[in-house]
């Protein structure tokens, strides 16, 4: 299996007429913008080809080195696409809470049936949820970096590993790469998690979708505190 180059990168998603910046993943941008959020963490995002549905990013940074910068203009089906008034659903607070999605308030964002809504109205018992994507519908330019590519199997494990557990971009991972296997030394921030088995999970149906890997292994090792 040949496997895909994998790149990190900086996005910044602006209002192709005005300018606005509506999301980006460069801190510096963020508060210069005045959108800077404590509770956001300000990382590269990992572009995999064919997986991010922004196919000019995509080639640009096929076709580009570490470093490169440039600015691309989207048109919204060549983005999120446009705006489908029919992902705009309303469900009973009943029946959310008996999904385990409880006080739930305008702005929140839920995940539902593998899908990710903004509630955009609560009202009388009755939530209303946008499963539109936020920037369905607009056009865009969009602020490329590309910060580091992934050039072999090992980085390739190393990249996947720190998506599917949300480890810092440039934290260390152990990996041991021998033939087709490969040995992991789960970092610490990893068993954090509450959902970590999840992740687990995610992590391996990744490595089988995206390399010929046949054999994981991962290590734990837990120091305990003590007076």
């Amino acid at each position: 299996m040949a496997e895909k180059q994998f790149a990190w990168v900086n996005l910044t998603f602006r209002d192709a007429q005005t300018g606005k910046v509506y999301e980006t993943t460069d801190e510096e941008v963020a508060r210069k913008e005045g959108i800077y959020d404590e509770n956001y963490s300000y990382e590269p995002v990992l572009l995999i080809p064919g997986e991010s549905g922004l196919r000019k990013v995509e080639l640009f940074v096929e076709e580009n080195e570490e470093g490169a910068k440039a600015t691309i203009e989207l048109l919204p089906e060549e983005a999120f696409g446009q705006y489908d008034p029919s992902k705009v659903r309303v469900f009973s607070a009943k029946r959310l809470e008996k999904e385990g999605i409880k006080d739930v308030k305008k702005g929140d964002v839920l995940r539902m049936n593998g899908e990710r809504g903004t509630v955009i109205s609560v009202d009388g018992g009755r939530v209303r949820v946008d499963f539109n994507h936020p920037l369905a519908g607009k056009r865009l330019l969009v602020d490329v970096h590309i910060v580091k590519k992934v050039k072999n199997k090992e980085d390739i494990v190393k990249a996947l590993l720190i998506r599917s557990f949300d480890i810092p971009f440039d934290a260390e991972v152990e990996v041991k790469m021998v033939e087709n296997e490969v040995e992991i030394n789960l970092p610490s921030i990893a068993y954090t998690k509450k959902d970590a088995t999840a992740r687990k999970l995610r992590f391996l149906s990744d490595i089988m979708k995206y390399t010929d890997i046949k054999k994981v292994v991962f290590k734990e090792e837990h120091v305990l505190p003590r007076d």
